[in-house]
């Protein structure tokens, strides 16, 4: 009986083969279920920074109305304000450079922080002398802009 070395060397190259397809279709599927859960944890982190920006919103809330109808403020309440301010600042540049690492634009982001300072004329006059519109990272930059065009619409 002759052993045909060519037949099984081919048929170890196709089981081979076979392996490692099978092994990159694992991982595939491995990095997808990491992807959709790293995005289902910045949903929840940006829902609960939400949520933290209301409570403090809700706190000071007498502070704030105060200020938007251009009431004298101390400088302690001047200093939670901008406190306050760089905290939504921050949060919503955080929320909108995070959409566009997922793939979206942070249109929605800019227009909520757009409309929040709409609302509120003692942030809106913090965002117009803000630093943020003078980075050179572009995607600050971007996100400056945008909240700016929104505001002006």
């Amino acid at each position: 009986m002759d052993v045909n070395w060519d037949a099984i060397g081919a048929i170890g190259e196709i089981l081979g083969a076979s392996a490692v397809i099978a092994t990159l279709i694992y991982f595939a599927i491995q990095i997808r279920g990491l992807t959709a859960d790293s995005y289902a944890e910045s949903l929840t982190r940006v829902d609960e920074g939400e949520r933290d920006l209301r409570k403090l919103s809700i706190e000071y809330a007498q502070l704030i109305l105060r200020a938007n109808e251009g009431g004298e403020l101390s400088a302690e309440e001047s200093f939670i304000l901008n406190e306050i301010f760089l905290s939504n600042q921050s949060f919503r540049l955080f929320a909108y450079l995070r959409s566009q690492a997922y793939g979206r634009d942070g249109v929605v982001q800019a227009k909520i922080y757009a409309r929040f300072l709409r609302n509120n004329p003692i942030f809106a006059e913090y965002f117009r002398s803000a630093e943020i519109k003078t980075s050179t990272n572009p995607g600050v930059r971007e996100f400056s802009e945008r909240v700016s065009s929104e505001m002006s619409e």
